[in-house]
């Protein structure tokens, strides 16, 4: 696993990461897995469908391969079991605008959905989705089909009320960004972008 992804000319995917999907691996749930942090609010979906199909699947494939490797290395820090098993997933929608219920990119995000589905199945624990705004249930209603019904059930949505509450349930507070609630700054950054961009 260590060699895995040593063939992968990183830069290319590490410079679209800014823009679909900032996505990070910070911390640990409360059960110690590893916390997928996800700002699919931020994506910007133009950019995305400006690279065809081929280079967005090649890059999840990647992101996939990375989730694995995770995974891997926390099974390896804890070989007596208590942790690198499945994530969990936190996603803050902040940003997620009409550009993200484009038909083109919702064709696109079904074939991603795809990928990590189809060929890397049962690795998230549980999905918290915060900070949901107006345009969401009707992207729901729609990404929802996209996914198989075992992880839709994982699926918890909650107001922005509830949302450092939802989190901390299942994260420390320790281990939560500043920009959730949480005590987690890095490089003054109340997001950690040098982790989740």
């Amino acid at each position: 696993v260590q060699c895995a992804l040593s063939q992968w000319d990183k830069e290319p995917h590490e410079a679209l990461d800014n823009y679909w999907k900032p996505i990070g691996i910070m911390g640990v749930d409360r059960d110690g897995d590893p916390v997928i942090w996800d700002r699919i609010g931020q994506g910007h979906v133009p950019s995305l469908l400006r690279l065809g199909e081929r280079w967005p699947v090649k890059h999840e494939i990647f992101v996939q391969e990375c989730f694995m490797a995770s995974l891997e290395r926390s099974r390896q820090q804890h070989p007596q079991g208590g942790g690198g098993y499945q994530f969990t997933v936190i996603i803050d929608l902040d940003g997620l605008n009409a550009s993200h219920a484009d038909r083109h990119g919702l064709a696109m995000y079904k074939v991603l959905t795809r990928i990590g589905a189809d060929h890397y199945p049962e690795i998230v624990k549980r999905i918290i989705v915060v900070r949901a705004p107006w345009i969401f249930p009707l992207i729901w209603r729609i990404v929802q089909t996209f996914m198989d019904k075992g992880t839709v059930e994982k699926v918890k949505i909650v107001g922005d009320k509830d949302a450092y509450r939802a989190v901390s349930q299942c994260v420390s507070e320790e281990q939560i960004p500043k920009a959730l609630g949480g005590r987690k700054v890095l490089d003054g950054d109340d997001w950690c972008g040098s982790v989740v961009p």
